[in-house]
C-alpha cells in the first residue's frame, strides 16, 4: 500500500501586520497549498524547501515548524508555519495578503489557530515552544555559525540547508570551503550534548565527530562532517561488532571523566533508581500520549525491574556514559572505523543500558543470529566479569527498555503538548517491549 500524498498548508505572516497572512486568491482566500514530492530520506522540511522558490518565490523563507496531522485517507494534511519574509518581498501572482481564512482544514484547525492567535498578539508563545520555532532564532544561529567557522579559518561556501526541524532538534548542513560542517541545536533537556561531545571527543577523537564550536547556553553544536554511511540495516557481522565495540571503548574512556561530566550537569541515572523512576514515569504515560497502563500490571513490572536491576547492579560493572539513543542510524561507518553521533540523551549509568535501543528493529527484535550480544560481552570483558550475563540478554534488554520509558516521559514532559505526537509512539513501543519480557503472576 502506497503512502498517502501530503498537502502542506502554508502559514506565512505579513511582515508588518501579524493579523494578515498569505492567501491564495484562486482558492477563495484559503492558505496556499503545496504538494511536495517526497524523495528517499527526505524530511518534511527538506521537501517543502525545494518547492518554495518555484511555487511561492520564497527562496530564503524560514520555516519555523512543520505540523503533520494524523494519518487518514489518501491525502495527509500538514501545516508549515513560517517566519515573516523581508519587508520588501511581494507575493507572486494569484497570492496576496489578507485576513486568516476560516475554516482551515479540520485536522489542522487547532494548530493553525494557535499560531494565528500568537501572530495577532492574542496569546503568548508557550514556554515549551521549540527554540527554532521562534522568530529570529535561525538568523541568530546563522551568525554564530559564521563566527565559529571564521575562528577555525573556514567560511561558508553556500547557503545552509535545513535538514530537519522537529520538537527536540534542529539540524542544518553547512557547506564550507573546507568541506561540509553540521550545525545542531537541541531543546533544553539536551543542553549537555555539546559539552558531552567535546569531552568524549577529546578522550576518543577517532570515535566521535570533531567539534568545531559549541555554545552551552544555547544548546548549539557545530561539527565537522563524517564521511561515511550509517550502519543502518547492515547485516555485516564485522560492522555490527565494530560499532558495539567502539561504544564500549568510549564508555571505558569515560570512567575517568564521570565526575567532570556530572559536575557539568550530565544526569546520573543509576540502576538503583530505575524502578522508582519507572514507577513515577508510568503515572504520567497516558497524559503524555502514551499507553494507559493497568495499575496491577504496572506494579508487577516495577517489582520485576527492581529485582533485575539489583541483580545487574550487583555484578559490579563501573558506571560509564550511556549514549541514550544508540541506534543504527547514529553510528557512521568510515574507513578509520565507526563514529558515534547524537549524544543528546547521554547520562552516567550502567554500560548495558544502551542494549535495548540498539537491538530494536522496525519489525521487531533482531534475531538470535545478530552478533550484537556477543560483541557486547566480548568488549565488556575488559571492565568486568561477563560470565553471569551470558544467558540473560532478554533481562538486560528489558532493563534497557525500562530506561527508555523513563527517558521518553522526561522528554515528552519538556516539549509543547501539541507536538508530543512526534515522540509519543516511542514511549508506547518501549513500554510494550518491557512489559512483554515481564512474567505475569
Amino acid at each position: 500500500m502506497s503512502e498517502p500524498a501530503i498537502e502542506i498548508h502554508v502559514l506565512l505572516p505579513r511582515p508588518d501586520d501579524g493579523s494578515c497572512v498569505l492567501i491564495d486568491t484562486t482558492r477563495g482566500g484559503q492558505l496556499p497549498i503545496i504538494r511536495p514530492e517526497l524523495r528517499e530520506d527526505d524530511t518534511l522540511v527538506m521537501a517543502i524547501s525545494r518547492h518554495l522558490g518555484p511555487e511561492l518565490g520564497l527562496e530564503d523563507a524560514t520555516i519555523l515548524e512543520t505540523y503533520l496531522a494524523p494519518a487518514g485517507g489518501e491525502v495527509r494534511a500538514a501545516l508549515a508555519a513560517f517566519e515573516a519574509p523581508s519587508v520588501g518581498w511581494q507575493p507572486p501572482d494569484r497570492y496576496t495578503w489578507g485576513p486568516p481564512p476560516d475554516p482551515v482544514v479540520a485536522p489542522l484547525r487547532d494548530r493553525a489557530g494557535t499560531w494565528l492567535a500568537e501572530l495577532r498578539g492574542a496569546r503568548p508563545v508557550p514556554d515549551l515552544r521549540a527554540r527554532w520555532s521562534r522568530a529570529g532564532w535561525q538568523a541568530k544561529a546563522l551568525g554564530w555559525i559564521d563566527e565559529t567557522l571564521a575562528a577555525t579559518g573556514r567560511r561558508r561556501a553556500g547557503p545552509i540547508e535545513v535538514r530537519r526541524i522537529w520538537t527536540i532538534t534542529a539540524l542544518m548542513r553547512v557547506p564550507t570551503d573546507g568541506g561540509d560542517a553540521w550545525f545542531k541545536g537541541v531543546f533544553p533537556l539536551f543542553d549537555r550534548e555539546p559539552i558531552v561531545t567535546r569531552i568524549l571527543g577529546e578522550a576518543m577523537p577517532h570515535a566521535l565527530p570533531r567539534v568545531l564550536g559549541l555554545d552551552e547556553a544555547q544548546g548549539w553544536l557545530l561539527l565537522d562532517d563524517v564521511p561515511g554511511p550509517q550502519v543502518g540495516m547492515s547485516g555485516d557481522p564485522e560492522v555490527i561488532r565494530a560499532a558495539v565495540s567502539v561504544l564500549v571503548d568510549v564508555q571505558r574512556a569515560s570512567i575517568d571523566r564521570r565526575e567532570e561530566l556530572t559536575g557539568l550537569g550530565v544526569a546520573h541515572r543509576p540502576l538503583s533508581a530505575l524502578a522508582a523512576q519507572l514507577e513515577s514515569a508510568i503515572a504520567s504515560t497516558a497524559e503524555l500520549g502514551g499507553p494507559e497502563i493497568d495499575p496491577p500490571r504496572a506494579a508487577q513490572v516495577v517489582d520485576w525491574v527492581a529485582e533485575r536491576a539489583s541483580w545487574l547492579d550487583g555484578l559490579g560493572f563501573p558506571e560509564v556514559v550511556v549514549h541514550g539513543d544508540f541506534n543504527r542510524a547514529n553510528v557512521l561507518v568510515t574507513p578509520e572505523g565507526p563514529v558515534i553521533i547524537d549524544w543528546s540523551d547521554a547520562a552516567i549509568g550502567h554500560p548495558l543500558l544502551d542494549v535495548a535501543v540498539w537491538m530494536v528493529h522496525p519489525g521487531g527484535r533482531f534475531g538470535p543470529e545478530d552478533p550484537s550480544w556477543d560483541a557486547w560481552l566480548g568488549a565488556l570483558a575488559s571492565i568486568g566479569d561477563v560470565g553471569p550475563l551470558r544467558d540473560h540478554r532478554d533481562d538486560v534488554f528489558a532493563l534497557g527498555a525500562a530506561y527508555q520509558v523513563v527517558s521518553y516521559t522526561e522528554i515528552l514532559g519538556g516539549i509543547e503538548p501539541a507536538m508530543r505526537y512526534q515522540l509519543s509512539d516511542g514511549l508506547g513501543d518501549f513500554w510494550e517491549l518491557l512489559e512483554g519480557q515481564v512474567p505475569r503472576d
